[in-house]
């Protein structure tokens, strides 16, 4: 669970979201990054890098990100 720091600068990077929207996919990654594409009418590429930059801005690791070790699984 994110703290109120944390979830007040996500909330500021996706103002397109309502407080409902948040609620719906609390600490849900891919629900997340699923509502960013929708909302924002971009990529699911698109809304996975913006999720995981928003989460690095505002200081802490995206929940359930791909390490690299996990990305070299999947090769």
């Amino acid at each position: 669970m994110a703290d109120e720091a944390t979830k007040a600068k996500l909330r500021s990077s996706f103002d397109k979201l309502t407080p409902q929207d948040f609620a719906a996919v609390a600490g849900n990654r891919e629900g997340l990054i699923e509502k960013v594409a929708e909302k924002y009418g971009i990529s699911k590429d698109e809304a996975k890098k913006q999720v995981d930059d928003a989460f690095s801005n505002a200081g802490v690791k995206s929940p359930n990100a791909e390490t690299p070790i996990d990305q070299l699984r999947r090769l």
